[in-house]
């Protein structure tokens, strides 16, 4: 059976939890599209460089059809992140001390790469439920954009993308968020059958 591969991060900042790992822990191996997707959950550590390398292990193992990564912020809402920028400039310290300043994560790399996501499509479809879902242009400038940037810069060949959650994880947003991972799987099954 196909599968997706989600992954979520670890508690940084001294937090107590992170909604991204308690939502794709909440959604391992559930399955979509009418039951012929499975999710595959990860979760990664609030590292520079090295959750984009444990990703590359699970991608490797499991060979997914899609990619999406799950982080949190501030923000209300699910945000589907439409660029990643080439650049790491930490607020805080991640999960081992290191805290970056203004440098490229991809020496030479272009300055932003899109999400290969339908992030239009997705957003459109979307409307239903309580939690609203929008595209965001700024991912900041942490773990999570570092990680969304290698996983576009490495040309996966298969859909990929960034979404950031709010703070809380709650039966809603796992609802909202497997409707999401649906449409997605959707949009794949469509592509691969024309």
């Amino acid at each position: 059976m196909d599968c997706i591969l989600i992954s979520g991060f670890e508690p940084f900042d001294g937090a107590p939890h992170n909604s991204s790992q308690d939502l794709v822990k909440a959604l391992d191996g559930r399955t979509v599209q009418n039951n012929t997707i499975f999710l595959r959950s990860c979760v990664l550590p609030v590292v520079c460089d090295e959750a984009w390398l444990l990703l590359r292990e699970q991608i490797e193992t499991y060979n997914p059809i899609a990619v999406i990564a799950f982080g949190q912020s501030k923000r209300t809402g699910i945000h589907l992140e439409q660029y990643a920028y080439n650049r790491n400039h930490f607020r805080i310290p991640d999960n081992k001390g290191n805290k970056p300043q203004d440098a490229d994560i991809v020496k030479d790399g272009p300055s932003s790469l899109p999400s290969s996501l339908p992030i239009e499509s997705l957003v459109s479809h979307q409307k239903k439920g309580g939690i609203p879902v929008v595209i965001s242009s700024d991912p900041g400038r942490f773990v999570c954009n570092n990680l969304f940037y290698l996983m576009q810069a490495h040309n996966l060949g298969i859909p990929s993308g960034f979404v950031h959650l709010p703070y809380t994880c709650s039966n809603m947003l796992i609802g909202a968020a497997e409707l999401l991972l649906d449409r997605i799987s959707g949009n794949i099954s469509s592509v691969q059958s024309s």
